[in-house]
């Protein structure tokens, strides 16, 4: 490319528009093939659809087991309590997941006086 470079110096009465017009092909010709590379390797590191899905199931599935440890630390902390006061502890028989799932049907108002506490 030097042979071009250097004729396209040489048609004109002065070599200044062939030398910018070289710089700035040569520049932006650089520029463009920096990036394709880049691209192509972040390409590679990006996670397709079923990734994707499969972390944000597993964080859910993290997310919802810490809440119900969390809910069954405070009955946990409810029924000490109950003790200490010696009160009688209901029977907790509902549906831990209906309960979760925000269901009212499943907790009776036994069971909502035993979890009167705040952090339910």
């Amino acid at each position: 490319w030097v042979t071009t470079l250097a004729s396209s110096m040489r048609s004109l009465p002065t070599p200044w528009p062939g030398l910018v017009f070289f710089l700035f092909f040569y520049c932006v010709s650089n520029y463009m093939l920096v990036n394709l590379f880049i691209c192509v390797i972040l390409e590679e590191f990006e996670l397709t659809d079923e990734q994707k899905e499969g972390l944000q199931v597993g964080q859910y599935r993290v997310k919802r087991i810490r809440q119900i440890l969390r809910k069954q630390e405070i009955i946990e902390r409810q029924k000490q309590k109950y003790r200490q006061e010696g009160k009688e502890i209901p029977q907790i028989d509902f549906n831990i997941a209906a309960f979760l799932a925000g269901d009212t049907e499943a907790i009776t108002d036994e069971v909502a006086e035993f979890m009167d506490d705040p952090a339910f």
